[in-house]
């Protein structure tokens, strides 16, 4: 499964401008229901099967570092993708939610 990840397949068709995963920078299962979730150079993605991973809630991140904190709760850092301003966050409901713990001033 790793090596598939590594190589940015996710198991499913991509979308013409999906950047894939990228690189792994964490990895944690979620206690709720002991999923795979894997945090990649261009976001989040639970793992449905050997062969599978899907993109959670279609952000494009870069996920530096991340951790599960407890069922459905994640925590990450990093920066946001080329199209989003978000800031990789406190990530609940499984990732598909988020909250912006802190964010830096640019400036």
């Amino acid at each position: 499964m790793l090596a598939l990840a590594s190589c940015g397949q996710s198991g499913e068709p991509m979308q013409a401008n999906d950047p894939g995963i990228g690189h792994i920078h964490g990895l944690g299962v979620d206690p709720a229901d002991g999923a795979l979730y894997l945090a990649g150079h261009y976001g989040l993605f639970k793992v449905t099967s050997v062969e599978t991973a899907q993109r959670v809630a279609g952000r494009v991140q870069d996920h530096m570092g991340f951790t599960v904190i407890g069922p459905k709760t994640f925590l990450a850092s990093g920066h946001p993708g080329e199209a989003t301003a978000d800031t990789p966050p406190h990530l609940r409901n499984g990732g598909t939610d988020f909250t912006v713990v802190y964010r830096p001033a640019l400036g």
